[in-house]
């Protein structure tokens, strides 16, 4: 209870960029703080979301632990410490943040069909932008590409930006939730 109560509030898990502020609007900035309210007023304020704070402050969390649960992406974001709107620097993020996912692509021997880049402008609207490959990648150059043609699907550029993302998901898993060895595809006649 003494390590939750001293936990700034940004830190619970489930608590975003956009719910921290609302809180901090509140006077709610620890643990403490957010364990003064009764669960009514939490719903009030955040839905029934409210009722899952009231919870997690007080160690309350009935979900059923899953130890091995299977992978079904990988992806790296970032929350910028000012709002961004060069394009140009955006560009180069991306492909520095595709490298990232490319390594550690290469590291779990995995491969994706789908790429999803995520925006979050200044105002805190969230979006997403995907698409799917036949085939599996995990090449830096690949994902970055993608990442910046998808780009060209939202409003960066004309709006700031706070936070950016790529995740590359559809992985070669197997039944067992295991990463499959990727097969080279060979035409008939060749080897």
């Amino acid at each position: 209870e003494d390590f939750l109560e001293k936990l700034p509030i940004g830190e619970f898990y489930g608590i975003g960029d956009a719910t921290e502020s609302k809180m901090k609007s509140l006077g709610i900035y620890t643990g403490e703080d957010l364990k003064t309210w009764s669960e009514i007023d939490l719903i009030e304020q955040f839905g029934k979301t409210g009722r899952y704070y009231y919870r997690i402050v007080r160690g309350i969390d009935n979900r059923e632990v899953k130890a091995h649960r299977i992978r079904k992406s990988i992806g790296k974001e970032r929350t910028f410490s000012e709002d961004i709107d060069d394009l140009s620097w955006i560009h180069t993020f991306l492909k520095e943040l595709a490298g990232k996912i490319a390594k550690s692509m290469k590291t779990k021997q995995a491969a994706g069909k789908t790429v999803t880049l995520k925006v979050r402008y200044d105002d805190f609207e969230t979006i997403t932008r995907s698409t799917s490959f036949s085939h599996y990648i995990d090449d830096a150059e690949d994902i970055g590409e993608t990442a910046i043609s998808l780009l060209e699907e939202t409003q960066v550029g004309e709006r700031k930006v706070r936070l950016l993302g790529i995740t590359l998901s559809n992985l070669n898993l197997n039944e067992h939730g295991h990463f499959k060895q990727l097969e080279i595809p060979f035409e008939d006649g060749e080897s």
